[in-house]
């Protein structure tokens, strides 16, 4: 005769678990637009005549830049400290570095956004020490600080590459030649590698501790 094994509490009632999967199909459409905007991102700018928008800061915080643009080079918008110019008519080198940061960017952002379904999933299902959720922490944190980081440096590399060419085609420094860029995605990733060995002890402890309580 066996006893009958009954079944612990749920980690998560009902409701909780409910709202955890509706969260994680939100996550999994805004990992779908992502991914459909990496495309867009570098389709759009080669296949019609919507251009590729590319900041450039002025050497001399001035507008009148605006106004004497090279023939062929139009300026999208201006601020006072730089031009936003459709870079699509520069040359190639500096138009494919800024396609590889528009369209890493936001693969990146397909890549966070579908971990975070899949994440999600895994704690409405009681599993938040799954195995797998160290390799998604892994993927999402080398995406975060590796991808990012030849995003941000290709579309710096373009931007600088803009600007010189424009100076040149001007016979003045009008344009910075350099860029400024935000760390954060990167130090955000590092830190997500960081949660992946809290993953990775968490989902051991579970195996040494099963069956203890």
């Amino acid at each position: 005769m066996t006893d009958a094994v009954t079944a612990g509490p749920p980690v998560l009632d009902r409701r909780d678990a409910a709202v955890m999967r509706l969260l994680a199909a939100l996550a999994m459409a805004a990992a779908a637009v992502w991914l459909i905007g990496a495309a867009l991102a570098v389709l759009l700018p080669l296949l019609t005549d919507q251009g590729l928008p590319s900041e450039l800061l002025l050497a001399d915080g001035s507008l009148s830049a605006v106004g004497s643009l090279p023939e062929g080079v139009r300026a999208l918008t201006a601020t006072a400290a730089g031009v936003t110019v459709d870079a699509s008519t520069l040359s190639g080198g500096a138009v494919a570095l800024l396609l590889v940061e528009a369209g890493l960017t936001s693969l990146v952002g397909a890549i966070v956004s579908g971990s975070i379904a899949y994440a999600l999933r895994r704690i409405a299902r009681g599993e938040a020490f799954h195995r797998s959720m160290f390799v998604v922490a892994v993927v999402t944190g080398y995406a975060l600080s590796i991808g990012m980081m030849v995003a941000i440096g290709s579309g710096g590399l373009g931007r600088m590459m803009a600007g010189d060419e424009l100076n040149t085609l001007l016979g003045a420094e009008v344009f910075v030649v350099g860029f400024e860029a935000s760390p954060v995605p990167v130090l955000i990733g590092f830190a997500v590698l960081g949660l992946a060995v809290v993953f990775r002890l968490g989902a051991r402890l579970q195996r040494e501790t099963e069956g203890l309580v």
